[in-house]
């Protein structure tokens, strides 16, 4: 479970074909395929109906019938991830006169990665999971993904990322590629990338913690600055007499 490389498996792999290992983790392990056999399968975040399925079956499907549209807004403030909503069930078992409006309405209105953890069980947390994942990263990784946090709107590109990490395109596209592999963000298209909700709330945190005020305003300076011009070069490009912006260099 939660394996962190293929050299951490290969001990572990039977010598014959009458076993069959089931290994869960957030990196690829294409190792394990190429030399190995494993065959991958990708899983995405619950669909809202199974969610809340599991969600009946920890608190009760009476108390989902009688709030079943607070229910389906918790799915999605849990972004479908099994960790949040057994963490979520939990402490609503725990709670049987508190309503499932009030559990939402503490997990959207403050810090969901706080509320997403068990009382007395720090190992049992959202929190504590992402940090497995992210501890395994190198440093420049880890300083790549917490910048991306910050990154207004729901997707960018490598351009962008450069910009805002202050690096050349192509470096700034194999750093979005680790990322990729290690399902820490995800590949909308070739181009393209995004974070799942929960891992922008935490890499926000991270970088607020990790590298202050002054780097992740500098950061987001850069990024505007590339976005600006970009706007601009664009604009010049449809109309070259319609818009003009004065940009300093």
């Amino acid at each position: 479970d939660n394996a962190g490389s293929a050299e951490q498996v290969r001990p572990l792999l039977p010598g014959t074909r009458s076993c069959l290992v089931l290994i869960t983790s957030r990196d690829r392990l294409a190792g394990l395929v190429a030399r190995d056999g494993a065959r991958t399968l990708p899983l995405g975040v619950m669909p809202s109906d199974e969610a809340v399925d599991l969600l009946a079956r920890v608190i009760g499907s009476e108390r989902i019938f009688h709030e079943l549209s607070a229910t389906i807004e918790l799915t999605a403030a849990c972004g479908g991830l099994p960790l949040a909503l057994r963490i979520s069930a939990a402490n609503l078992a725990d709670q049987p006169h508190r309503s499932i409006a009030e559990h939402l309405g503490e997990l959207v209105g403050g810090d969901r990665l706080a509320a997403l953890e068990i009382d007395g069980d720090a190992d049992t947390a959202v929190r504590g999971a992402f940090d497995l994942s992210y501890t395994r990263l190198t440093e420049e990784t880890r300083r790549t993904f917490r910048l991306l946090g910050l990154v207004p709107g729901p997707d960018f590109t490598a351009e962008a990322a450069g910009a805002l990490l202050d690096l050349p395109d192509p470096a700034a596209g194999r750093l979005l590629a680790r990322l990729a592999d290690a399902h820490l963000i995800e590949r909308l298209m070739a181009a393209r990338f995004t974070f799942h909700d929960l891992f922008r709330d935490y890499a926000r945190a991270r970088a607020a913690d990790e590298d202050g005020p002054a780097e992740c305003s500098a950061a987001l300076t850069r990024l505007y600055d590339y976005y600006l011009h970009q706007a601009d070069a664009a604009a010049r490009r449809l109309g070259p007499h319609s818009m003009a912006l004065l940009l300093t260099k």
